[in-house]
């Protein structure tokens, strides 16, 4: 195989490339080793996540662009189950409601959910545009632990 070399000028670094002269195909001598970080710096970006740290605060600790960091909580959440596997209801729980909104201001949407400290998960949650919760003693002895509370 007969190579050819040639010099590529990219910010005042020269790089020394080679063609094929037969197919012409280009090579390079030495190929960075691959990007990415590493599982260690990805847990303790997560560890950070759940310990209540912001993505912004996470990227100037660590280094890691923020959207990195939620692309990673998204691949854990996927992984995450969606109802708790027990049917106890508790007798103590927690209902957090949080207000954002989406483009503008204008496009407001609420997040409600329900929490057990005592056990592992979510007891629900809703994604609504109304801030609007039916009393819980309206559902009684019938709530159920895999349905949304909320309307």
């Amino acid at each position: 195989m007969s190579l050819r070399k040639f010099a590529r000028t990219e910010r005042e670094e020269v790089n020394f490339h080679h063609i094929c002269t037969k197919c012409g195909r280009q090579f390079i001598e030495v190929y960075d080793p691959p990007k990415g970080y590493s599982e260690e710096v990805r847990q303790e970006s997560l560890k950070m996540y759940v310990n209540g740290m912001g993505f912004r605060a996470i990227e100037r600790v660590k280094g890691v662009h923020h959207t990195t960091i939620i692309y990673w909580v998204k691949q854990l959440g996927k992984k995450l189950p969606d109802v708790p596997k027990e049917d106890v209801v508790p007798e103590v729980g927690e209902l957090d409601e949080l207000e954002t909104f989406i483009g503008s201001k204008k496009n407001k949407i609420w997040l409600w959910t329900a929490v057990n400290h005592f056990t592992q998960g979510i007891l629900a949650w809703v994604l609504g545009r109304q801030p609007v919760l039916k009393p819980l003693n309206h559902y009684g002895k019938s709530f159920d632990s895999g349905k949304a509370i909320f309307m």
